[in-house]
């Protein structure tokens, strides 16, 4: 189960599971479950185990993927700011 911000809880989607529509890639999944864990922790709380247990997958996975706890924490970020609108601007 995944907790979303006002404490309800939601079924995890694991990867690799059959059924439904269409499935989220694998990046987009464990990119989603970090949000959710961030969301509802903040960025400290992000745990390169806990999130691809969430989805019953491999750590190796997530490294695969984004690298490290900062290539996550950047995807998260431009995720957020994708998904706000948000411009990235130079100071």
């Amino acid at each position: 189960m995944t907790h979303e911000a006002g404490g309800a809880a939601r079924p995890s989607a694991r990867i690799g599971d059959a059924g439904g529509a269409a499935r989220p890639s694998a990046r987009i999944a464990l990119l989603d479950a970090a949000v959710d864990l961030a969301a509802g922790g903040g960025i400290g709380h992000l745990s390169l185990r806990r999130i691809p247990t969430e989805l019953g997958t491999s750590n190796r996975r997530l490294i695969y993927h984004f690298g490290s706890k900062d290539g996550l924490i950047a995807a998260i970020s431009v995720s957020s700011r994708a998904r706000s609108g948000t411009r990235w601007t130079s100071c």
